[in-house]
């Protein structure tokens, strides 16, 4: 059972700064679904209706998540043959969520090869185990992606291969946005394996167009799009397998590893104010004034919410 993580809001008199990064352009997507398969690649898609705000509900999600799971029960799916959907959850444009059995304990990792892209690869979380459910990220948008599945016991040796060729959509955002240019350093060390983030750069709390979090590689290239409401993501925290993010100035996501919002944490009638880190007793602080007013309260309140699907 995951232990519930206590919303500790912390509401300040003074306005203090946060830093801003460059942010991306704006549209909609979500929306109750039926299942479509593209035939030549088996890649499913949930047909979607509605905007970002639908997605961040947890009606939506859990209606998703039910779908998921009538999906995994009516197949046998395997490495070979495994349920491929094409971000069910709204939560990453260029996502894929993967399930699949094997029949002895397995390992997986997974390679992103796009022309004129560097190779993207990566280790997928778990222990060695015979059921697997990831969400892949790492994928090219509006570009030919083929996806290696590579299956490794617990010995390390390759069980199988799987093969996957996946047009990627376009993003949500500005198309700019796929390539950065990328100037080198003059630095001894190389740069850490991972992923340089943009939150996005809305200044006005009360502004209602979309937003992206936007995730690059170190040759500038995107790999992952996530839209939010409105505003700016001010932070990205990591806890177990959470990732907490706000998706406008008076909300708090919680996404699992499939992508899955698990939980929502709303301000009130407070607004963000750029940052938020966890605390010492499961709880999360969070800076923020009223949102009317000339008067900022000093107090100090608590909201508990459940972790967890």
């Amino acid at each position: 059972m995951q232990a519930r993580k206590k919303l500790l809001l912390l509401c300040l008199p003074a306005l203090l700064g946060g830093s801003l990064l460059t942010g991306c352009g704006s549209s909609n997507g979500a929306g109750s679904s039926t299942a479509a398969v593209n035939e030549s690649s088996g890649i499913l898609t949930l047909d979607s209706a509605g905007d970002v705000d639908e997605i961040y509900t947890t009606d939506y999600q859990t209606n998703i998540s039910d779908e998921l799971r009538s999906l995994r029960e009516s197949g046998s799916y395997t490495l070979d043959s495994p349920l491929i959907v094409a971000d069910p959850y709204g939560t990453n444009t260029t996502g894929l969520y993967l399930w699949f059995t094997t029949d002895t304990p397995a390992t997986i990792s997974y390679t992103v090869s796009a022309e004129g892209c560097s190779d993207f690869t990566r280790e997928l979380y778990g222990d060695s185990s015979t059921e697997h459910e990831y969400l892949l990220i790492g994928i090219v948008p509006d570009t030919l992606n083929t996806i290696t599945l590579t299956a490794h016991d617990e010995n390390g040796n390759t069980l199988g291969t799987k093969e996957i060729e996946y047009q990627a959509p376009a993003l949500l955002g500005s198309e700019d946005n796929i390539q950065l240019d990328v100037t080198d350093g003059d630095i001894s060390a190389s740069p850490a394996d991972g992923l340089y983030t943009m939150l996005g750069n809305r200044t006005d709390e009360d502004n209602e167009q979309v937003d992206f979090i936007l995730l690059y590689d170190n040759d500038g290239t995107l790999r992952s799009e996530i839209p939010i409401k409105s505003y700016r993501a001010c932070s990205i925290l990591f806890d177990s397998n959470f990732m907490y993010y706000s998706t406008s100035a008076d909300e708090i996501a919680v996404m699992n590893r499939t992508g899955r919002i698990v939980d929502l944490y709303s301000m009130g009638d407070y607004q963000l104010h750029h940052d938020y880190i966890f605390g010492s007793e499961n709880d999360l602080l969070v800076l923020l004034p009223e949102k009317t007013g000339k008067q900022r309260k000093t107090s100090s309140s608590a909201l508990t919410a459940p972790m967890g699907p």
